[in-house]
């Protein structure tokens, strides 16, 4: 039996689902290497404004302005580094008073690459925001330990015990 070669039809055919396929599948790794970069930007955001609001619940809320800060970090190539800019919020004053302390809601921001209103066509929002709500105790304020003490040493028959930082307070009946 004679062998029959292709048409030249069949053969533009052929070359032209193959560079479709190819083209789907450079196209799907594409957005898979842009979602996995996004992934990564937010996930080091994330573990930024959780580290900082953790800072926030150990200081006093007159240290809290200065820990918006700029870090450069080497997260995919090791020649070029990303700006993650952070932004700290709360109120001047405490969101509830009480007589044993003061509660304030406290916001983190971080973005990386533009402003946090900013967004890059297919890569979404380049921001992360967390919220915490701190309790401040008047019994663990640094600068009047002595006077917190004398106020808060005993009250309604519960002792209070400071704890290693004078922020936290033990208490026993």
């Amino acid at each position: 039996m004679p062998r029959r070669a292709y048409t030249l039809a069949e053969v533009i055919m052929a070359r032209a689902l193959l560079l479709l396929v190819l083209t789907f599948v450079a196209g799907l790794f594409l957005h898979l290497f842009v979602a996995s970069s996004k992934s990564l930007d937010s996930s080091l955001a994330l573990e930024m404004a959780d580290s900082v609001l953790n800072q926030a619940t150990d200081s006093d809320p007159g240290s809290w302005a200065a820990m918006a800060e700029t870090q450069s970090i080497y997260n995919r190539d090791p020649r070029t580094t990303t700006e993650f800019h952070t932004v700290m919020s709360f109120p001047s004053t405490p969101t509830i008073e009480h007589d044993m302390g003061q509660i304030y809601e406290v916001s983190v921001e971080v973005y990386w690459m533009d402003r946090p209103d900013q967004t890059r066509h297919q890569y979404g929002r380049q921001s992360v925001k967390l919220s915490k709500e701190i309790y401040v105790s008047i019994c663990g304020s640094r600068r009047h330990e002595k006077q917190a003490w004398l106020q808060c040493g005993r009250i309604d028959g519960i002792h209070f015990l400071p704890g290693p930082d004078f922020r936290r307070s033990f208490c026993y009946i």
